[in-house]
């Protein structure tokens, strides 16, 4: 996966995370205490920073976040936000 792709998908993940933080009326620290992470991983996931494969687990638990999507192709169910509009929307973009 190219460099590029990598930060695209990420940062869409970021905003994915945020954005069901928000529609939960959670904030980093609830979201952080919630999961048992950490603030400081929370709010790298949420910049859009590489995460490991077990956070995905709680995303789809506490958030009710649909992933499926980022993992068959389909087109992602969240509102791109000006950071994240150049960002993929399909997990074919990243082959």
């Amino acid at each position: 996966m190219k460099k590029e792709n990598q930060n695209k998908f990420y940062k869409a993940l970021g905003s994915m995370v945020t954005q069901a933080r928000n529609k939960e009326g959670m904030t980093v620290a609830g979201l952080a205490k919630a999961t048992g992470e950490q603030y400081k991983t929370i709010a790298s996931i949420e910049k859009g920073k590489p995460c490991s494969m077990h956070h995905l687990s709680w995303m789809t638990e506490v958030l009710n976040l649909d992933l499926t999507g980022l993992v068959i192709g389909q087109e992602l169910t969240f509102r791109p936000t000006e950071e994240t509009e150049d960002a993929i929307t399909n997990i074919n973009d990243l082959i």
